[in-house]
């Protein structure tokens, strides 16, 4: 009996110790102290969109693992539209989000004015200040003009959801063809790496007896391609070249070979020997009202590209 009971009192005790270190633990545990949102302001236009994330760091600054679900969003405008209260008709929301919930949100302009984002964690909370600006004009000399901004991986890069094909909004604007390409501090890097901008997705490699170009740029009028680089590296006496319509290597594989053989070819040089200003301008009448451009590094050749400016030329 007096073994029993000593037992007892012996479980007894060891339940209140590891009950007292079940309280200890959570003082040991990391505890979120802020949200860190980026970007911490924002400014759009009208009908444009910018991604935020979110993250919860500890009092060190050190990053922590939570629920993407209980990171939360809240925007609301900064002031009530005019003509609100005389009771106009209500204008709308200046901006909205495209989620409630999550570590990653995307943020609409809808009109003019200002709006402020609430981001919450527990108890912690960060606010974004959002600027709705007036819809920049229309460039109709504009075909396209890339710097890779609000980008965070090169898978993105390539999906519809970045940049679509201009009325096919199914249809990635971007689409590798060969090598390797990464991104790097908000450059393109192209590595023996080739790929093309504005074809579409399913089109099969060129050759000289397509009747289509299989693209999506009316290029039948002259036009002007400005690439920004950065640096170059690797063995730069490989060469960097651009193509209208060919989304192969061989510059005869192309519609236009009945121009010339290299006609798909725009450019061709050495990375060595690329301006020392550090932007190629190319221009061209070559084209048809459906093509496409394609960038292309030769094997073992690296250049990192701030920009893409593809334009008319007046």
């Amino acid at each position: 009996m007096n073994r029993n009971r000593l037992l007892l009192v012996l479980v007894l005790v060891l339940a209140v110790g590891l009950s007292g270190c079940a309280n200890i633990f959570p003082f040991f545990k990391k505890q979120p102290t802020k949200i860190v949102v980026t970007p911490a302001e924002v400014e759009i236009a009208v009908g444009e969109e910018r991604e935020l994330t979110a993250v919860v760091k500890d009092k060190n600054g050190k990053d922590l693992s939570v629920k993407a679900a209980d990171i939360k969003w809240v925007i609301e405008d900064v002031e009530e539209a005019e003509g609100a209260e005389e009771g106009g008709e209500d204008p709308g929301p200046v901006a909205e989000l495209s989620a409630a919930t999550g570590a990653k949100v995307k943020v609409k302009g809808l009109r003019v004015g200002e709006a402020k984002i609430t981001v919450s964690y527990d108890d912690i909370t960060a606010e974004v200040p959002v600027t709705v600006t007036e819809e920049p004009p229309v460039d109709p000399n504009l075909i396209l003009y890339e710097d890779f901004s609000g980008l965070d991986s090169i898978s993105e890069f390539w999906s519809k959801d970045y940049k679509a094909l201009p009325g096919i909004t199914d249809q990635p604007m971007y689409k590798q063809l060969g090598g390797n390409i990464t991104l790097d501090n908000g450059e393109l890097v192209l590595n023996g790496g080739r790929f093309s901008i504005g074809m579409l997705y399913d089109r099969p490699e060129t050759k000289s007896s397509d009747t289509e170009a299989g693209g999506t740029f009316d290029l039948t009028r002259k036009y002007r391609i400005t690439i920004e680089f950065s640096e170059v590296g690797g063995d730069t006496g490989k060469k960097f070249q651009i193509y209208v319509d060919n989304n192969t290597t061989s510059a005869g594989n192309s519609i236009h070979s009945v121009i010339g053989s290299t006609a798909s070819r725009l450019y061709t040089e050495s990375l060595s020997a690329l301006p020392d200003s550090k932007v190629i301008p190319v221009e061209s009448t070559i084209g048809t009202n459906s093509s496409f451009i394609q960038l292309r590094v030769e094997t073992n050749g690296i250049i990192k590209i701030k920009s893409i400016l593809i334009e008319y030329v007046e």
